[in-house]
Parts: C-alpha cells; structure tokens; sequence
C-alpha cells in the first residue's frame, strides 16, 4: 500500500503522521513518540468530528425519517437499523421538504463528550404527510437471509457521502409489527 505524507491530504494538514490508499487508516505518533496505527472513524472520534444519532420506533407501518445536509460540505452517512422483524429499507435523495411537516427533530450527538455538541445535519423521525419520497437510491431487506437475521441489523458498511444542501429520505417498511431504531454515524467528507 503506498503511503502519503500527511499534509498533502485535506483536513490533515499539520497533524504528524501517514495515511494509507484507503484512507480508511490514520497513523499518529502518539504523546510518548510512538507511531499508532487507529482507523479513520477513532480518529474522527478523537477530533470531535463523529457524530451519532438513533430513533426508536415502534409500529406496524411504514416509518420515515428525513436528513438535510444544510452544511456547505459533504457529509458521510453510515447508517444500520436493528428490528426485532424483517422489513425493507428504502434510501431516497432530492426530496421536496416543502411537501410535507417535519416531525421530531432528532439529534446527532459528537462521540466525544469532551467537545461536545450537535450535528449541523438536520434530521427528523417520522415526517407527517409525505406526497413524494424523491428518486431512489437503493432498497435493501433487513433481517432476510445471509448475515441480516431477524434481531439483526444492515452491514456495517452501508454508508453514503451526503451531498450538500441534499435532502434524503430512509422508509424502514416492516412485515408486521416491530420495535426497530434508525442508528446514523456522521461526519464531515
């Protein structure tokens, strides 16, 4: 893997250490001088720069909630839900926030309690009146075969760059009646 030097990459500039092809890799010399290999989401821990947000539902209906990116940078969404039933997940960009009431807004709190904070990313459980969920991206079926297990959850790969100024929808359709939670990991591209 070939290696770069740290201050040739955005958003790196000054920290000491290499990163590799990936990216997905951070080697820092720690306080007593030796080089630690963390991956990116620890350091992006440590930077207070991870954010974390879950809604809990409980129903037997499809469930909605809507994310804004309103920030003037790209955000990466790695997002899972956990149902104690099978269900569909639907992923949707560009859709019309004026169509539809809100909902409850919920948060995306900073991993590192030390900073502190919220998420500039607005997001909201179970928007009201929804006419149009905007163009598809994907579908993916939840607690159905392979390593999704009823009780389970999505991979924990499933993550899209969230454009600026973007709205995106995720519609978690269960088979029957289910306790299920939305978990989001965001941080900034």
């Amino acid at each position: 893997m070939a290696q770069h030097p740290i201050e040739n990459i955005p958003g790196y500039a000054g920290k000491v250490g290499l990163v590799g092809n990936s990216g997905h890799q951070v080697a820092e010399i720690d306080a007593l001088g030796y080089l630690v290999n963390i991956d990116i989401m620890h350091h992006k821990t440590h930077e207070g720069e991870l954010f974390y947000a879950t809604d809990y539902q409980e129903k037997s209906a499809p469930t909605y909630w809507l994310i804004i990116n309103n920030t003037a940078k790209e955000q990466h969404s790695g997002f899972f839900i956990t149902s104690d039933v099978a269900g569909l997940l639907d992923v949707y960009e560009n859709t019309d926030v004026g169509t539809f009431a809100k909902g409850t807004q919920f948060y995306g709190y900073n991993t590192n309690r030390t900073v502190g904070g919220t998420s500039n990313l607005l997001k909201y459980a179970v928007p009201l009146g929804l006419s149009g969920t905007g163009d598809k991206l994907f579908t993916q079926r939840i607690g159905a075969g392979g390593n999704q297990k009823v009780g389970g959850q999505t991979r924990g790969d499933s993550e899209i760059i969230l454009k600026t100024n973007g709205t995106y929808v995720w519609r978690f359709t269960p088979d029957a009646s289910a306790k299920f939670v939305l978990s989001n990991l965001l941080y900034d591209h």
